[in-house]
């Protein structure tokens, strides 16, 4: 088994320290991000979700991070379309 997290597992690690920066339940992140409040519920219980979606889902949250929190240390987050310009 591999040491580093899947695609969803990094997502679900990053929505966690959103919401807690944010101080939103993750229902509401996921609505955020998402448009359904319940599609990270379904991530942690064992669902799938296509790459291009888990990519969006990163770069969203990248794109609004709240200033001042701390980004999970083991995911690498994804450049934003204002740091590429």
């Amino acid at each position: 088994m591999s040491l580093r997290m899947n695609a969803i597992d990094e997502l679900l690690a990053v929505v966690s320290a959103f919401a807690e920066a944010r101080q939103l339940s993750e229902s509401r992140v996921s609505t955020l991000v998402f448009g359904e409040g319940t599609r990270l519920k379904h991530l942690r219980e064992g669902g799938d979700m296509g790459a291009r979606r888990v990519a969006r889902g990163m770069s969203w949250l990248s794109s609004n991070w709240p200033n001042g929190a701390q980004w999970p240390a083991d995911v690498t987050r994804p450049h934003t379309a204002e740091e590429a310009a």
